[in-house]
């Protein structure tokens, strides 16, 4: 009875020590689960921070892919409107073409019909005969000096819109894609301008615009626009070339600008406006500036309302524009 009392409490003691060997090693894997398990979630959490910030960066590459296809729309239908505006450029300077040659020919008639009259004239002795002679060649002259005058106006009406067409064909508009950020054009236009006294009824205004390019790209042919008020007061001299002068004027220092329209005064007077652009390329670098420099505007006192010049300057290139920071206002 002892003994199997001293079996029975040595099997006891052996699986006691195989119980807790056994509790142990369970112990030991369960803690390697439990930092295996750690280190799976902790994994979950990155890849999980990954993927949030992966579905964050593709919304944001959707809203600037539709932000892209709405400029792309908008260049787009500028170009349409712009090629829209050429062609009925190209119709009008056609439509002018064709009067020129039409008044080209009616002056060759006219020559041919004189030619004729005079020798149908010619050994002519009567003194009355030879002063109608006289008359219809001075009228026929008349009538060529005429035609003469009317082909010049249609002709000068072809540079000016030939000159406009340089800055207004859709050839200059470049594809989104490839065209500079509009983000890295940035200008500034200033007007300085003093007021001189002639007497008590009228004076002058002398002043310069500047343009300043405050960018990181360079600005290419700028045109400035003058727009008085009242339109009738819109006037200015100075350094400016008319067409005919820019014509037959070489190159020289600095920026010569000249008058867009050959009959600028009196398109002046008809809309308050006053257009130049430079005589040739120009391009202003980042930091630098241009200026239209000394001009004068003459104001008499007989103007009985406020005076205002407001200054514009359009980069047709580039598709951007600015307004002076300042105005020319008188009051009195």
């Amino acid at each position: 009875m002892k003994q199997d009392e001293t079996l029975s409490y040595s099997r006891l003691i052996t699986r006691t020590k195989y119980f807790q060997e056994k509790s142990l090693e369970l112990e030991k894997e369960l803690i390697f689960v439990k930092d295996h398990l750690h280190l799976v979630e902790t994994k979950m959490e990155e890849l999980q921070y990954e993927n949030d910030a992966k579905r964050a960066s593709l919304e944001t590459k959707e809203g600037k892919i539709k932000e892209f296809e709405k400029e792309v729309n908008k260049a787009h239908l500028k170009i349409e409107a712009l090629e829209e505006e050429r062609r009925k450029l190209i119709g009008e300077l056609e439509r002018t073409k064709a009067e020129i040659d039409k008044e080209q020919k009616s002056t060759t008639d006219l020559k041919m019909k004189l030619e004729a009259v005079e020798k149908k004239y010619q050994g002519a002795v009567s003194e009355g005969r030879i002063k109608n002679y006289e008359k219809l060649l001075t009228s026929m002259q008349n009538d060529i000096n005429e035609k003469e005058v009317q082909i010049q106006q249609f002709k000068t009406k072809i540079k000016d819109y030939e000159r406009r067409m340089k800055y207004r064909t859709p050839s200059d508009v470049k594809d989104t894609e490839t065209s500079e950020s509009t983000d890295k054009l940035n200008a500034l236009a200033y007007l300085n301008y003093s007021i001189i006294v002639n007497d008590k009824k009228s004076f002058i205004i002398r002043g310069d615009l500047q343009i300043t390019n405050k960018g990181m790209s360079s600005l290419k042919n700028p045109v400035v626009c003058f727009r008085f008020r009242p339109a009738e007061t819109a006037i200015i001299k100075g350094q400016i070339l008319t067409v005919e002068q820019a014509e037959t004027r070489g190159a020289t220092n600095g920026t010569q600008w000249t008058f867009m329209d050959s009959d600028w005064m009196s398109k002046a007077r008809e809309r308050g406006e006053i257009w130049v652009s430079p005589l040739g390329d120009v391009s202003i670098s980042p930091g630098n500036k241009i200026g239209i420099e000394n001009f004068q505007i003459p104001l008499r006192t007989e103007i009985h309302e406020p005076f205002i010049v407001e200054g514009f300057v359009y980069f047709y290139e580039q598709d951007y524009k600015i307004k002076t920071s300042n105005q020319i206002a008188i009051s009195y």
